[in-house]
């Protein structure tokens, strides 16, 4: 991979994010998803905050900037500790959605690939494991628990392919290869005849593909990422397809008809 640079706009932009995530960090809000209803702490939202301070000081360290890295470090704690205080059930050994609930939702399997602590660690197995019981509905992950009770009327959804495949990178980062592996295979018959991957099971909108290649990229064996390939392969494939048909049927050389061999690598 080549070597980004950071250029002194670019930081200062990222600076002033910070800036202001020092002041409003611990305010409530309504989460990845955007709920609706009252706001609230949400974990994922706390730990995105983490991932923003986390990345800031990897940055000043790595491009030599100035900034206020003992700060930073002392307030990267400090929300480390709010979360797993206040984020975590220790009676169900799982982090919940927001703080004080028995509820959970997907973006808790997105913990470990964004760092805010390891796969191995007992309190991440534990919440893949919960969501695993309660998030999942015919092989697939819902982004809502449907445990949930609330006064608000929330959209009537199927299940998030996305949030299945972070599930998958969650195995996988757990070193369970062969539970990835089968969540993975499962979600890539569902990617339709443009070999593209839909936001939820039954819907029309592209949403799965980037987490289908990120997910497939962990996957290695032999030193070759070949599910990774693959998948980079039949999405190719994918939009080759869609231009032939615009084209008006003259088929592009660079795949043959039935789609790239299993052989054939990026």
């Amino acid at each position: 991979m080549a070597e980004l640079k950071l250029d002194d706009g670019t930081w200062d932009l990222e600076c002033a994010v910070l800036e202001h995530l020092e002041k409003v960090w611990d305010q409530p809000d309504h989460g990845i998803w955007e709920r609706r209803g009252a706001a609230r702490h949400y974990v994922f939202s706390k730990v995105m905050t983490w991932v923003a301070f986390d990345r800031g000081i990897k940055s000043a360290e790595k491009f030599g900037f100035k900034a206020p890295l003992d700060r930073w470090r002392s307030l990267r704690d400090t929300i480390c500790r709010d979360v797993c205080e206040k984020g975590f059930d220790t009676t169900h050994n799982t982090f919940v959605e927001f703080y004080g609930s028995e509820t959970l939702d997907a973006g808790l399997l997105l913990l470990p690939a964004v760092g805010f602590l390891p796969a191995s660690d007992s309190r991440i197995r534990g919440s893949i494991a919960a969501v695993e019981q309660h998030l999942m509905q015919d092989g697939f992950v819902l982004r809502h628990d449907p445990r949930e009770v609330s006064n608000e009327m929330q959209p009537i959804e199927g299940a998030f392919l996305a949030c299945s495949l972070w599930l998958a990178d969650a195995h996988e980062l757990a070193g369970e290869f062969d539970k990835a592996q089968i969540l993975k295979a499962t979600r890539m018959t569902l990617s339709g005849s443009l070999s593209c991957m839909t936001i939820e099971r039954h819907a029309i909108l592209s949403y799965g593909c980037c987490s289908l290649v990120r997910c497939g990229d962990r996957y290695v064996t032999g030193g070759e990422c070949q599910i990774g390939s693959q998948v980079l392969r039949w999405l190719q494939y994918g939009r080759y397809r869609a231009l032939e048909k615009h084209l008006g049927g003259r088929r592009s050389s660079l795949f043959p008809a039935s789609g790239p061999s299993t052989h054939q690598r990026v």
